[in-house]
């Protein structure tokens, strides 16, 4: 297993009781209290971690509803850099 997951699901576990994950796609969904969410954002971010849905509930103690997904850049700019537009990195 990818030791980026296994951090990025461990502070996931730091913040909430309901992390749910799928090795495969290296997605993690977690439901978190709206005042720790930018802080969990913040350091799963850091692991190349981007949030794809988040849906707020609740009213004054809401609940976060967040996926993560991992960002390759490597694969990232392999799918859509444009090496056309890429050429002052040559020179």
């Amino acid at each position: 297993m990818d030791d980026t997951f296994d951090t990025a699901k461990a502070i996931c576990e730091e913040y909430s009781e309901e992390v749910e994950y799928e090795p495969y796609t290296k997605s993690i969904s977690v439901k978190v209290k709206r005042k720790y969410f930018s802080e969990l954002y913040n350091r799963v971010q850091n692991l190349f971690y981007q949030c794809q849905s988040i849906a707020i509930s609740g009213g004054e103690n809401s609940i976060v509803d967040a996926m993560f997904l991992y960002i390759d850049l490597n694969e990232f700019d392999s799918m859509f850099g444009d090496e056309e537009n890429d050429w002052w990195k040559n020179e």
